[in-house]
């Protein structure tokens, strides 16, 4: 028999699948962070003084367009034995555990959870991080599974031979086996170079090269990037707080052409570094940028409507809920999701709140926060400096357990 005709519980059903259609689900990880407390964290097993910072927690997330649930955070290991060397620190090079600490770059690319470069410990008993791990994401429950790999080191900066970080990192996949990721800028005093490496199907990086610098040295800074547009953000060392773009080469991952300006994008001592950006697509399909919070801390938030991937006039909105700097962020569908932060570069203030950001067609945006909406759990410990990023959910195939009928 075939069917060739749908009745109303069918149409039904087609509506309810395109509502479905419009409705992000996944997980939300947060990576590393904290500055040293002195207390301890039963929720990671890490060391008493690290505050967590070797942690990696998770997160369910339903992004539809009428709201964002934040829910369930858990510790993404679930099996102890196979996270070296987060659960037992004592067995392993004091080196090897520095990558998880402040400011590391994390993304996820192919079913894996990266976590980049990251700085030092501020009690001095660790080098920084200089290289890229990754492990596998089971993207039926969010939890991490297998062991992690560790990447080549990045190479050191001359003539001062330290280590590339607290710069801006960012990743691209062109699709084709051409995804990208970059290191820009970093290190205090700064530097200006560009790395690039290519993700390699294996899941590993090829290795480490330059491209064109970006406008100057910095650090604290931040890159987003939109389509092939790299948009580089002005950070710590440049307080005209400018913003410059160039264009990259999908088959190379090197900049085509050199950094064209954007213009000031921000008044002097706002926004001027510690903050964060990212690009928001919004359910009618127009794409903005963010850049919210920073040093102050400043609850300021500013966007700019995005036309082939490069940004338009900058424009204030909605003030985020509670200002802070050294927030991670991660941008899912039509919002914008915002987790910790502090208040100085000693890490006072570090909150637990979750700040979410819808973006509206016409580029306006409403916040709601885990202190307001019982819809976003906090985060389970106060924490600022680390990364965050999202991974959808996916479901075994049933397609099975279906026969067909003639």
């Amino acid at each position: 028999m075939i069917l060739k005709r749908f009745g109303a519980a069918a149409a039904s059903c087609l509506l309810a699948a395109a509502a479905h259609a419009q409705t992000t689900e996944g997980f939300l990880f947060y990576a590393g962070g904290a500055i040293n407390s002195g207390a301890a964290t039963a929720l990671d097993g890490t060391l008493t003084n690290d505050g967590g910072c070797f942690g990696i927690l998770v997160a369910d997330v339903t992004v539809s367009p009428s709201s964002v649930e934040v829910s369930n955070w858990r510790h993404a290991n679930a099996a102890p034995s196979r996270m070296l060397p987060e659960d037992n620190p004592a067995t392993v090079a004091t080196e090897a555990l520095s990558w998880m600490y402040i400011e590391d770059y994390t993304f996820v690319h192919d079913g894996r959870l990266y976590v980049g470069p990251g700085d030092y410990n501020t009690d001095a008993t660790r080098t920084p991080g200089d290289r890229y791990v990754w492990a596998d994401i089971d993207t039926a429950t969010g939890y991490l599974s297998g062991d992690w790999n560790f990447g080549d080191p990045v190479p050191q900066l001359s003539p001062s031979s330290t280590t590339q970080t607290i710069g801006a990192g960012e990743y691209v996949d062109f699709g084709g086996g051409n995804a990208y990721v970059y290191l820009a800028g970093g290190n205090s005093p700064s530097t200006a170079r560009v790395l690039v490496a290519r993700l390699l199907g294996d899941g590993s990086l090829g290795g480490w090269t330059t491209t064109t610098s970006i406008p100057a040295a910095d650090w604290f800074n931040r890159a987003v990037i939109v389509g092939g547009t790299y948009i580089a953000l002005d950070g710590n060392a440049n307080p005209a707080s400018a913003a410059h773009y160039t264009v990259i080469t999908s088959s190379t991952g090197q900049f085509r052409d050199p950094f064209a300006p954007l213009g000031e994008w921000a008044a002097p001592a706002v926004n001027r570094w510690g903050y964060v950006a990212e690009d928001v697509l919004t359910t009618g399909g127009n794409r903005f940028m963010v850049v919210a919070g920073g040093s102050g801390p400043s609850n300021a938030v500013r966007t700019a409507q995005l036309t082939g991937g490069v940004p338009g006039a900058w424009v204030d909105n909605a003030s985020l809920p509670v200002g802070k700097r050294q927030m991670a962020s991660v941008s899912i569908g039509n919002a914008i999701v915002c987790l910790g932060g502090a208040n100085d570069a000693g890490g006072t203030g570090k909150t637990d709140i979750v700040q979410v950001g819808r973006m509206h067609d016409a580029g306006i945006l409403t916040w709601s926060t885990s202190d307001n909406d019982s819809l976003i759990d906090a985060l389970p410990r106060a924490t600022a400096y680390g990364g965050a990023a999202f991974v959808e959910k996916t479901t075994p195939s049933r397609a099975a357990n279906w026969n067909r009928y003639e």
